[in-house]
């Protein structure tokens, strides 16, 4: 059976004139609804305590990488300064993971680093993470790296602040004498 276009055209124009048709002899709303009842007094409801504002959530910890990280070994290891900020409440200890990738010709070089252990006092700390190289050296030049602090809390909850941006791989100051126990 094959179909013209005109004939779906003339079917609903069929349809729309029986339903308009039909109108006057449906019932309107009004007199199919129930008769109301008198108004009534409003009922009672018991007395209520003052009102409670809503659980406050966590503060969401802050994170800003530094400009510059320092080479290390020869493009082992860089030294990406980190300030974090757990936020007021954070007995936790916090952690830190840092991930950087740089282009190096044609090549990607990436690595990571973690500091656990953070103390949250709720002030601002510089840290500064180890990122490890992997499969590629890191060389001086432009990077880009991203930080993200963990933080939990007495309560069970657990919150993370994200940084990101990018940066500069530098060579220590050559005048800087170097020790073993470097602190971070």
């Amino acid at each position: 059976m094959i179909r013209r276009p005109w004939s779906r055209t003339a079917v609903a124009i069929l349809l729309g004139t029986a339903l308009a048709a039909a109108m006057p002899f449906m019932p309107a709303v009004g007199e199919q609804s129930p008769p109301q009842s008198p108004p009534q007094s409003p009922p009672q409801s018991p007395p209520q305590s003052p009102p409670q504002s809503p659980p406050q959530s966590p503060p969401v910890p802050v994170v800003e990488i530094g400009a510059q990280a320092e080479l290390q070994a020869r493009g082992a290891a860089i030294i990406v300064p980190v300030r974090v900020t757990c936020g007021p409440g954070a007995t936790e200890p916090g952690l830190v993971v840092v991930q950087v990738s740089q282009r190096v010709g044609n090549q990607i070089a990436v690595g990571s680093g973690t500091l656990n252990n953070l103390a949250c006092d709720g002030g601002v700390q510089g840290v500064r993470v180890p990122t490890l190289a992997l499969k590629r050296p890191f060389r001086t030049g432009g990077a880009f790296a991203v930080a993200n602090l963990l933080v939990c809390f007495p309560t069970g909850g657990c919150v993370n602040g994200l940084g990101f941006r990018e940066i500069g791989i530098i060579r220590p100051d050559r005048d800087r004498p170097t020790t073993m126990n470097q602190t971070h």
